[in-house]
C-alpha cells in the first residue's frame, strides 16, 4: 500500500499505473514531477517500479469483505473475490497490464473490505469525538441534568411461558397473612388466574421467594361466600420492585379442601373476561422472543456448527449458513470444497473445553492456510494448545499471522438436546 507521505500524490501515480511498462514513461512522468523535488521525484518512481512488480499470490477475501464471496479463477490460480473485488481485478488488469502488486494492494482495500471500513469509522468516530469534546466538557446550565444511561435490554432467545390457565386483569382488595401471624398485611391483585396471581402491596415489606403466605380474598368475600376463613395458601416465586412499587408472583398451593374455590374462580373470570382484559404478558414476550430470533438467525455473521457423536467419535454433521457468515463458511472449505471442520472440531480440542468450569466454555482459535501444489492445508491451534510451549507459540503466531490466510476466530461449544427444537404453544 503507497505509504501516507505519497498519498498527496496519489493523482500522478494513478495517472502513470497504464504507463508502468511504457517507452513514454520517463518522459511523462518527468512532465507531471517537473516542480516536486528530486528526492520526491525518486521515492514516487520507486513506488511506481514496486506498484509495478508481477505478483504470485492468492487473492483470498473469504471473511474480509461485506460481499459474497466467489471462486475466480485466472492463470490456473484460483482466487475468492467478491463482485466488487473482480471488477477491480479486471479494471486493473488493463490498467496494469498483468497482476502487478498495486493490483493486488488494490483488490485489498475495496470500499467494503471489514478493514477499510473500520477504519473510516473509526476516523469518523475521532473526528466527531474530537468535534463535541468542548461541548461535553463545558458545564450544564444550573437548571440542566445530566439524563441516566440507557441500557440495552436483554433478550432471551428461546423464552417461550406457556400458561396453564388463562390470567385475568382484575383489581380487588385482599389481604395477606405472613408466617402464620395475626398480623394482616393489607394489598390488591394486578392479575387473577386459578393457578396464581400478581400483586401489589400497598407498603413495603420484606418477602422471601419460596416462603408460604396466606391469601384472604376480603374483596370477593363482601360480594361471595367463599367459607374461606383460613384463607388460600400460596408461594410466593417471584418479588418485583417498580419505581415505588412492590409486586410479588404467587402460586397457589395445592388443597383437596379448595376445590370449591377452584371451580368458582373459573366461572367467575370465564364470566368477567369480555368485562375485564385477558393477561397475555406470556404471549407478548414469546412473540418478542420469536420475532427478534426471525429477525437475528438471518442475519448472525457466527457459523453455528452442528456435532454429533458417532462411534465415540465427534462428527460435524451440518452448519448453520446465511448470507453473512457465508465469509467464514468459505474459509473451511478446502481445493475441493469439503468443509475441513472435523479437523477443527477434534476430540482432544473438544474435552478440553468441556473441562472448562466457566459458564461459558470458549477458547480463541487460530488459523491459517498453506497451499502446496494446487492443495489447502489448514493450520490451526487454540490459545490454551499454544501455551504449552513457547516455542511453539512464537512460531505458529509468527509465521501464520504474515499469511494473507490469517484469521482469529472466537470458538464457542454449547450444549444442545432435541427439546430444544420444540417450541411450546403460547
Amino acid at each position: 500500500m503507497t505509504a501516507a507521505d505519497l498519498q498527496q500524490y496519489i493523482g500522478v501515480i494513478d495517472r502513470m499505473k497504464s504507463l508502468l511498462n511504457s517507452a513514454d514513461f520517463d518522459q511523462v512522468f518527468s512532465l507531471l514531477t517537473s516542480d516536486l523535488p528530486k528526492s520526491k521525484q525518486f521515492l514516487l518512481k520507486m513506488e511506481l517500479k514496486r506498484m509495478a512488480q508481477p505478483c504470485n499470490y492468492f487473492i483470498d477475501l473469504r471473511g474480509h469483505v461485506d460481499g459474497d464471496v466467489k471462486p475466480y479463477d485466472y492463470m490456473g490460480k484460483t482466487h475468492y473475490m467478491d463482485e466488487n473485488a473482480v471488477k477491480v481485478f479486471e479494471a486493473g488488469l488493463k490498467q496494469y497490464g498483468s497482476f502487478t502488486l498495486g493490483l493486488y494492494e488494490e483488490v485489498l482495500n475495496t470500499e467494503n473490505n471489514f478493514r477499510v471500513m473500520h477504519r473510516k469509522q473509526t476516523e469518523d468516530r475521532v473526528r466527531d469525538a474530537l468535534q463535541t469534546n468542548t461541548a461535553k466538557l463545558s458545564p450544564l446550565p444550573d437548571n440542566e441534568e445530566r439524563s441516566d444511561a440507557n441500557y440495552a435490554t436483554i433478550i432471551h432467545f428461546g423464552n417461550y411461558n406457556a400458561r396453564r390457565d388463562e390470567r385475568m386483569h382484575y383489581s380487588i382488595d385482599i389481604e395477606l397473612e405472613l408466617d402464620n401471624s395475626a398480623k394482616r398485611v393489607r394489598a390488591s391483585t394486578t392479575d387473577l388466574s386459578v393457578s396464581g396471581s400478581k400483586i401489589k402491596l400497598q407498603q413495603p415489606i420484606k418477602g422471601v421467594i419460596g416462603s408460604i403466605v396466606k391469601v384472604h380474598f376480603t374483596g370477593l368475600e363482601q360480594e361471595f361466600v367463599l367459607g374461606l376463613a383460613d384463607g388460600v395458601s400460596y408461594k410466593v416465586v417471584d418479588i418485583d420492585q417498580q419505581s415505588n412499587n412492590t409486586y410479588w408472583r404467587l402460586q397457589r398451593q395445592q388443597n383437596e379442601n379448595e376445590q370449591q374455590f377452584v371451580e368458582f374462580l373459573q366461572n367467575f373470570i370465564n364470566a368477567n373476561k369480555r368485562r375485564y382484559k385477558v393477561n397475555l404478558d406470556n404471549v407478548s414476550q414469546s412473540m418478542l422472543s420469536k420475532g427478534y430470533e426471525q429477525f437475528y438467525l438471518p442475519k448472525t455473521n457466527t457459523l453455528p456448527v452442528f456435532i454429533a457423536v458417532k462411534n465415540s467419535q465427534p462428527v460435524p454433521i451440518c452448519a448453520l449458513t446465511t448470507d453473512y457468515n457465508k465469509a467464514v463458511w468459505q474459509y473451511f472449505l478446502d481445493e475441493q470444497h469439503q468443509a475441513v471442520f472435523i479437523s477443527i472440531c477434534h476430540v482432544k480440542r473438544l474435552k478440553r473445553l468441556l473441562q472448562q468450569t466457566s459458564l461459558e466454555m470458549s477458547t480463541t482459535l487460530y488459523s491459517f492456510t498453506h497451499a502446496v501444489k494446487g492443495k489447502l492445508f489448514y493450520y490451526s491451534a487454540t490459545r490454551e494448545e499454544l501455551s504449552e510451549s513457547e516455542a511453539l507459540k512464537e512460531l505458529f503466531l509468527g509465521f501464520g499471522s504474515s499469511k494473507p490466510s490469517w484469521r482469529v476466530f472466537h470458538l464457542s461449544l454449547l450444549r444442545t438436546n432435541a427439546a430444544q427444537a420444540e417450541i411450546p404453544s403460547t
